[in-house]
């Protein structure tokens, strides 16, 4: 099937852009009933079920924020990346209800917590804390997700979801990025650069 993906570039792990993140992709891409997944496969039924995913892979230095969509076939693939520039200048506008943004911190807390019950995902994120030179980052995470507010969605939204800050990839039988999003920046360089 027909794919898009989007990247950003994005803060260091251990920073409050990190954690918003970490919210986001959940409140966007995070079950059934999440935001995107939501207009994407049910209402306009332009991907299939388990084709939105959303991570964010916070690294020591810059990280960068993904959004994949896979198409279904015979959809109007231009509206993807409409649909997926309207639901983030949603949160530009701090459209998140309290009750979905517990929804969201309550997916990352279980999910989180879970993942720790097996014995390899532990050694992961006890290795991955030192690497990025954060050995309290796995430690305090679920505390740092709890503290994410509206506001701060708001903030690390309007910072980075700037359509010409995307970098922007289609697979099998591309055609040209909607009109409106940009090639991205070059590697390394910061929206504020």
């Amino acid at each position: 099937d027909p794919a898009w993906e989007y990247r950003v570039l994005a803060g260091p792990a251990g920073t409050s852009e990190d954690y918003a993140l970490a919210v986001i992709g959940t409140l966007l891409a995070g079950g059934k009933n999440s935001r995107l997944v939501t207009r994407l496969v049910e209402e306009e039924k332009l991907a299939h079920e388990g084709g939105v995913e959303i991570w964010n892979d916070a690294r020591k230095y810059d990280g960068i924020f993904y959004v994949f969509v896979e198409g279904s076939q015979g959809a109007d693939l231009r509206r993807i990346p409409e649909v997926m520039m309207e639901e983030l200048d949603r949160l530009k506008r701090g459209k998140v209800p309290e009750r979905e943004l517990e929804r969201a911190r309550n997916i990352l807390y279980a999910s989180t917590i879970f993942s720790r019950e097996h014995s390899y995902n532990l050694a992961v994120d006890i290795a991955r804390s030192e690497v990025l030179g954060l050995p309290d980052y796995f430690a305090t995470y679920v505390d740092k997700i709890r503290n994410v507010t509206p506001e701060n969605i708001v903030s690390v939204s309007q910072d980075l979801f700037l359509p010409e800050q995307f970098t922007v990839a289609y697979a099998e039988g591309g055609t040209e990025p909607a009109a409106g999003l940009g090639r991205g920046r070059p590697a390394g360089q910061r929206a504020a650069d």
